[in-house]
């Protein structure tokens, strides 16, 4: 009876032992899966981010090359205008030489 009642545990016990062993299992090719999965997703945006740096340094380099071209442009008016503004004062002071030549005629 007691050999009877000791084969009847370890058999439960065994059994249940099994049934652990199919659940790590499956928890085991669930984790595997989620791994896969996780790993694709890391990739991927590893390489969006990638990308996206690679499109900000390019949006990067042609603004300051847009700048630098303003740059220079901005640079230009300023002497033109500042030729200009010469200019202005030379006709200015000529205007006034005549009209002081013109009072004294």
């Amino acid at each position: 009876n007691q050999a009877a009642e000791h084969e009847k545990t370890s058999k439960r016990t065994s059994n249940e032992l099994a049934e652990a062993l199919e659940e790590l299992q499956q928890l085991n090719t669930s984790a595997e899966a989620d791994k896969q999965r996780l790993s694709e997703a890391l990739a991927e945006a590893s390489q969006d981010d990638a990308s996206r740096s690679a499109e900000a340094d390019e949006t990067l380099r042609r603004l300051r090359e847009e700048l630098q071209s303003a740059n220079e442009k901005s640079s230009e008016l300023a002497d033109s205008l500042d030729s200009a503004n010469q200019d202005l004062i030379r006709h200015f002071r000529e205007n006034e030489e005549l009209s002081d030549e013109q009072k004294t005629l």
